[in-house]
């Protein structure tokens, strides 16, 4: 039951720092210390590199490819509507 609750308790004190993310792969979801001004996180556990922005792999410079979910919250989201 300690378990537990020291692994919630952890769990909630990463959530609450803005400096951390998780990694993307569905094996993996270990934490990851994003540096300042930086939109690559390198995960320590997997080693994938990904943006962390969009979770996808690090594209560099390159604008993040949204997905369809993504484009349908801004188009819903956006004050943009279909009559």
């Amino acid at each position: 039951e300690f378990a537990r609750y020291d692994r919630l308790l952890l769990q909630s004190s990463l959530d609450l720092m803005a400096d951390v993310v998780y990694c993307p792969r569905m094996s993996c979801c270990m934490a990851v210390m994003v540096e300042p001004d930086s939109t690559m996180g390198i995960c320590p556990a997997c080693r994938y590199a990904f943006c962390t922005l969009c979770k996808r792999s690090y594209h560099g410079l390159s604008h993040c490819i949204a997905t369809a979910g993504k484009m349908q919250d801004i188009y819903t989201c956006g004050g943009v509507t279909s009559s």
